[in-house]
């Protein structure tokens, strides 16, 4: 054959097929202006710069993990909706005398040109797109910007040898396909599946036993780090009882639908089960990865924003003042422990004199901390590295300091407690510690003042008598930590907080936090505690200094880098979703000509077959929107704990950005049925 054959015939197929190719360019286009602008702005120098850069960075490099997998499975899956719908074609070459590697060079060319154009124009379109993209990225952690415009050439070379060695992947993979199959399975390829499938009674019941160990798992658990790694077993069963369900039980279902007579003999109806039934098997695998995907964008879409939206709450529990200092030190003596609150204390108001910094707010307290294990009304010392449901850390504070800082003026006796906890259900009533027993008289609404306040760790406040109290408390469980040595690896600390606002600007503030942790270091130490002439007695003592400010840009450098991950991975699984939609709808719509141009030979209308079309396509393309809302109920209470590892622990405005997110879904999803069941019309009424 003359030079360019394969050229000319491979580009004329892709123009005589560019109502399935065009779709799948503009997909794999945007996956690959995704992927580019993700890689740019995980290595890009000025994101490097912020004081949250290496986490923003590693959130980015996440996302682009996540889209690599992704592309590699979607393509791969659509890949297989472009050679099905090829294959009678390629097979009619085979029959005229075009040979397995004549027709391997075709595909070869309208992979290249197929390929190649979507990465080209999605290089460029990302290229475009992502100074864009960094600029709404500062817009959301509230950084300024510079209009510096970049483009990093080892981006490029990733992206385009990533996406070009995919497209080797399916190529060959398409080759596979010709060669395995002979002329006559090529050209019957339209006709494959026409025999009724069985309902698999067994794989639907497996699959529902799949769905509801998912749940189960989803309900159940309370712990939040636990939460996490359990997420993925549950994802992975709601997946697997996902696709059985579509497959298998769907299949049931219309049979069972076929049985009930005044459903099944109607004329939408009776036509629509019949034909669904004959293709449900493998339409069900459609159905549900449209189930997923949507799942998917909604999980991401409110989990994400309520991290952004709920930052501030977690930042004001977690810094109640914008600076504050934070103590603890192991095995220390009560003359070391108050001679170390006087020290802080000191130098702090030395440190804000020579700074110029009026202090407002200022709130003190003294503790003592240690984890705990609760179950009932029992409180006992646990190692740190136990995890569980009933792991907590406790932090025991003395009346007086609580009282000064939440303007209160209550009493207590010396077997009295007051308890908070936001995790735990405190009730009033005995409470023991170990062997000694105290009365709970009142469970507080609010605490002012949050100590070592790690995330996901669950937390109990107790506020007891006077130090007195709180030092024989210590006294009890350092002596078990002592006796046990660290087998048990009790870990027990005397802890103290100060925590005020300034009037200074937030550089200011950073030199001031500057300073005050310099208190730490071990020269001031020695020389304070020589002043004192007292021998410190301690195994371990720590001073840290922390400012709301720069923390601010550290919790938003993180849920930013996640709301923007977010959206962009929505925005890939949205993409991905109408083009199986759109596959799909296209797909059975070909499948459907013969049918119903049969159906209108022997006098349907045009009306009825519309009536029938609409029967036949919403009987099941809201399935997989149903289903999704269903899987993100049962998902929403291991979501809630997730976040709370975040410090997010807002629960109403997840339930109101979950329930927005899923109308306005709902609203696209009307949409895209809306356009696709207009497609699908038109395949079917086609007059030959």
């Amino acid at each position: 054959m003359r030079f360019g054959f394969y050229e000319k015939l491979a580009w004329s197929n892709i123009k005589k097929n560019r109502k399935i190719y065009l779709p799948y360019m503009a997909t794999t286009m945007g996956i690959v202006a995704m992927f580019y602008i993700l890689t740019h702005l995980g290595t890009d120098k000025e994101v490097e710069t912020f004081t949250s850069g290496a986490t923003l960075q590693l959130i980015l490099r996440l996302g682009i993990i996540v889209i690599g997998i992704f592309s590699v499975i979607f393509l791969f899956y659509i890949n297989s909706f472009l050679m099905k719908r090829r294959k009678t074609e390629l097979g009619l070459y085979n029959v005229l005398g075009m040979g397995k590697l004549h027709i391997a060079r075709v595909l070869f060319w309208e992979t290249f040109y197929s390929g190649g154009l979507s990465i080209a124009l999605g290089v460029v379109c990302g290229v475009l797109l992502s100074k864009v993209g960094q600029l709404g990225l500062f817009k959301i952690i509230n950084i300024q910007a510079s209009y510096s415009f970049q483009v990093y050439s080892s981006v490029v070379v990733i992206t385009v040898g990533f996406f070009a060695a995919l497209q080797a992947l399916l190529y060959i993979n398409s080759v596979r396909q010709i060669v395995k199959s002979s002329a006559r399975e090529l050209l019957s390829s339209d006709a494959a599946g026409e025999k009724e499938p069985k309902a698999n009674f067994l794989i639907a019941l497996v699959g529902l036993i799949f769905l509801g160990a998912g749940y189960v798992l989803a309900i159940k658990i309370s712990d939040p780090m636990a939460a996490i790694g359990m997420f993925f077993i549950a994802v992975i069963l709601v997946i697997l009882g996902t696709y059985c369900c579509f497959i298998a039980g769907s299949v049931a279902l219309f049979k069972l639908l076929r049985k009930n007579k005044n459903y099944y003999y109607k004329t939408n109806h009776f036509i629509s089960v019949s034909s669904m039934i004959y293709r449900m098997k493998r339409n069900g695998a459609g159905l549900a990865s449209i189930c997923i995907l949507s799942t998917m964008v909604l999980v991401m879409l409110s989990a994400t924003s309520c991290m952004y939206l709920g930052g501030d709450d977690a930042l004001e529990k977690a810094y109640p003042r914008n600076m504050e200092i934070s103590s603890g030190a192991t095995n220390i003596d009560a003359v070391t422990y108050d001679e170390t609150v006087k020290y802080i204390d000191q130098k702090a108001e030395e440190a804000t004199i020579k700074a110029g910094a009026s202090v407002e707010n200022r709130i003190r307290c003294r503790s003592c901390s240690f984890y705990i294990k609760f179950e009932g009304n029992r409180i006992d010392p646990a190692n740190e590295q136990v995890s569980g449901e009933t792991m907590a850390v406790i932090e025991v504070l003395p009346l007086e300091d609580f009282n000064i800082s939440n303007h209160t003026n209550k009493t207590l006796k010396a077997d009295e407690v007051l308890a908070y906890s936001e995790e735990f259900d405190m009730r009033q009533g005995e409470l023991q510690i170990m062997d000694m027993s105290y009365q709970t008289v009142d469970v507080l609404e609010n605490m002012t003042v949050r100590l070592g306040n790690v995330l996901g760790v669950k937390h109990i406040y107790l506020v007891v008598r006077d130090m007195q109290e709180v030092r024989k408390i210590y006294n009890k469980v350092n002596e078990a930590a002592n006796k046990d040595g660290q087998e048990k690896g009790y870990y027990i600390r005397m802890g103290y907080y100060l925590g005020f606002d300034t009037d200074l600007k937030e550089e200011q503030q950073g030199t001031l936090r500057m300073e005050l942790s310099a208190m730490g270091e071990t020269e001031q130490l020695t020389g304070w505690y020589d002043e004192k002439g007292h021998e410190p007695v301690f195994d371990s003592l720590y001073i840290n200094a922390s400012s709301g400010v720069e923390a601010r840009d550290d919790f938003y450098g993180m849920y930013g880098g996640f709301f923007f991950l977010g959206i962009l991975l929505s925005l890939t699984f949205i993409m991905a979703t109408v083009l199986i939609m759109y596959y799909k709808q296209i797909t059975e719509g070909y499948e459907d000509q013969d049918r119903f141009q049969i159906l209108k030979n022997v006098g349907m209308t045009q009306r009825e077959i519309k009536k029938t079309i609409n029967s036949q396509v919403l009987t099941v393309f809201f399935a997989p929107l149903l289903m999704a809302g269903l899987h993100i109920a049962f998902a929403f209470h291991m979501i809630a704990l997730m976040l709370s590892v975040f410090a997010i622990t807002n629960t109403t405005l997840l339930i109101e950005l979950t329930v927005a997110g899923f109308l306005l879904f709902a609203l696209f999803y009307v949409a895209v049925y809306l356009i696709t069941s207009k497609t699908y019309y038109r395949l079917v009424s086609i007059h030959r």
